[in-house]
């Protein structure tokens, strides 16, 4: 991991000054892939990344109370099943 002061001064040299990778690498004394790596640091970074609503999202509510039912019933017949009383119903 490189500061940031190194960071900001390599892409400064690549993208300003057009310096080549060898170049910057020569001079500053660091790996090849350290100043790749800064130099593609924000390549895949979004700005104001957003979240898009999923296709689930009409049917969530649908969905988490068909499961809340589910386990209730399992829980009940669960119960049954080893001669539980039923508490609460």
């Amino acid at each position: 991991m490189i500061p940031p002061e190194q960071h900001a001064e390599i892409r400064r040299l690549f993208y300003a000054e057009h310096w080549r990778v060898g170049t910057i690498v020569s001079t500053l004394g660091v790996h090849p892939d350290t100043v790749r790596r800064a130099i593609e640091h924000d390549r895949f970074v979004r700005s104001g990344s957003q979240i898009r609503p999923s296709l689930l999202d009409p049917y969530k509510a649908f969905i988490t109370a068909t499961l809340d039912l589910l386990i209730e019933r399992l829980g009940r017949r669960r119960r049954a099943e080893l001669g539980w009383a039923q508490r609460g119903n």
